[in-house]
């Protein structure tokens, strides 16, 4: 793990007080063969730069966040570093686990898994952060002047509003 103790040095994780971390074998687990790593228990003061610089001692990265608290300026605990090959990716993970973080294989967000399945010449909007009382009709006025085919508002099993919706 000569890695880890390269400089500049790598803090020590701040345990998430709510979470055990879990072995180093699960958190390798990688069926979908990612290779963004998900790390938690990064300190408030950490910025895109400092995860940026800790990444790249595992290999070359696509990209990296720390993920900040607009309010305080703060990095909330967590970041991201997206590499180019899961082997990094698998270092990456191991060198975290090592000094204490709380570090996996990202899950594949909401968003992403939408634009994996995006259809170039669909003109499906997708909506969301609407009020939980908003219906069809009144989604659809957002878009006005423009003219809206349909509008559908997702809803829960007892009819509240999911906050998202489409529009085409």
């Amino acid at each position: 793990m000569e890695l880890v103790t390269k400089e500049p040095i790598i803090p020590p994780a701040i345990p998430a007080p709510s979470s055990p971390l879990k072995p180093l074998d699960r958190a390798l687990e990688n069926p979908r063969g990612e290779t963004n790593v998900y790390i938690r228990g990064l300190m408030p003061e950490t910025s895109d730069e400092m995860l940026e610089t800790w990444g790249r001692r595992f290999g070359d990265i696509k990209s990296s966040k720390s993920i900040i608290d607009h309010v305080t300026g703060m990095c909330k605990g967590f970041g991201f570093v997206r590499f180019h090959n899961y082997k990094d990716a698998e270092n990456c993970i191991r060198g975290f686990h090592h000094l204490g973080y709380e570090v996996s294989f990202a899950r594949e967000s909401f968003y992403s898994k939408l634009k994996a399945i995006a259809d170039d010449h669909n003109t499906n909007l997708y909506v969301s952060n609407l009020p939980k009382s908003m219906n069809e009709h009144e989604l659809g006025n957002i878009f006005a002047p423009h003219i809206v085919c349909s509008a559908r508002i997702l809803r829960n099993t007892n009819g509240t509003g999911r906050g998202v919706g489409f529009a085409r």
